[in-house]
């Protein structure tokens, strides 16, 4: 099973925020994390990459607004799905994927 987390950030510009929510999500027990409001821009992707440790998906707004990210806290997770074939960005608000191949655990959205 696969165990996917969500989380509203308002904004992971400023690095000390960002490293906050990043180790607090480490600490959590799911495999798939599905941000909202990153605020983040296309030059910021392979520095928040790289402070992650494990493949993310960008869906980018601007440095004010918008943006989501899907974290994934193994890379074995990442590269056993389908999420590359059938995941389609949508405005910087949203993706949109059919997760066929999963099983589902458990879902927050505190």
């Amino acid at each position: 099973k696969i165990a996917i987390g969500s989380y509203n950030c308002n904004g992971l510009g400023d690095r000390k925020k960002r490293m906050e929510i990043l180790n607090w999500l480490r600490d959590k027990s799911f495999d798939i994390y599905c941000l909202q409001e990153t605020h983040c821009i296309q030059r910021n992707e392979e520095e928040w990459q790289t402070e992650w440790g494990a493949p993310i998906l960008f869906n980018n707004g601007s440095s004010n607004s918008k943006g989501v990210m899907i974290l994934f806290k193994k890379p074995s997770i990442y590269n056993s799905s389908n999420f590359k074939r059938q995941l389609r960005k949508m405005d910087g608000t949203r993706y949109y994927s059919q997760l066929t191949s999963f099983r589902f655990g458990k879902h927050i959205c505190p």
